[in-house]
């Protein structure tokens, strides 16, 4: 769906479902969908009923012309993907070496536990993409940078700085914001706020949330 605001009347706004052609991502939940110029990228999610790890794009230009989803295809070997999963959270970094690059965190995998392994996706032509596995590597595998598996969270970038906000693990105990650095490979931690499911958005320096659960009603 496609939501123009009206620009004489902020009170006013139109939906308009878009039509598609060809092989859709399907009927699906728990997924992801990202701007990263000029394509909507989707990863992931449940479908029909098992948990996926492709990647669909459809190119935000063509959403008037031709709207073509296409599903993208990877050199890596299949040990290095992201296994499948949902619940997860994902943004696209805005400096740096990975500038430009889609990056997902955790989720839930098919097992049901919660996942914290960090992943850059690299389009590149002919429908092509490489998967780029930031945390945990070999080269930054100690405990004091370790992340906190989660599901239900959200991560919004500030240059190269990764917050990761909100969210729950397989207990109720709260999780902490956690900051990764994509440049160094170090994590930081911040005090916890007690929320999953909510929504949120960083407008210059400043991080907005709203709605959600706490950690005791779902």
């Amino acid at each position: 769906y496609l939501f123009s605001l009206d620009t004489k009347d902020e009170s006013k706004g139109e939906w308009t479902k878009i039509k598609t052609k060809g092989t859709t991502p399907g009927e699906r939940y728990g997924h992801s969908l990202t701007y990263l110029n000029p394509y909507f990228v989707l990863f992931g999610g449940n479908f029909n009923p098992k948990l996926s790890n492709d990647i669909w794009i459809i190119n935000v230009n063509s959403i008037n012309n031709d709207n073509q989803w296409i599903k993208i295809n990877f050199i890596n070997d299949s040990d290095n993907i992201p296994a499948e999963r949902l619940y997860h959270s994902s943004d696209v970094c805005t400096y740096g070496k990975y500038k430009n690059k889609l990056i997902i965190f955790g989720g839930r995998d098919s097992n049901n536990n919660p996942l914290n392994d960090l992943w850059a996706l690299d389009i590149k032509d002919n429908n092509n993409g490489e998967w780029i596995k930031l945390f945990p590597n070999t080269q930054n595998n100690d405990n004091k940078n370790a992340l906190t598996p989660r599901i239900n969270h959200t991560m919004l970038f500030y240059d190269n700085f990764l917050i990761i906000l909100g969210g729950k693990n397989s207990t109720l105990n709260p999780v902490p914001i956690e900051v990764f650095d994509t440049e160094s490979g170090e994590s930081f931690q911040f005090k916890k706020i007690i929320m999953n499911r909510h929504t949120s958005f960083l407008f210059n320096k400043d991080i907005f949330f709203f709605g959600g659960f706490n950690l005791k009603s779902h």
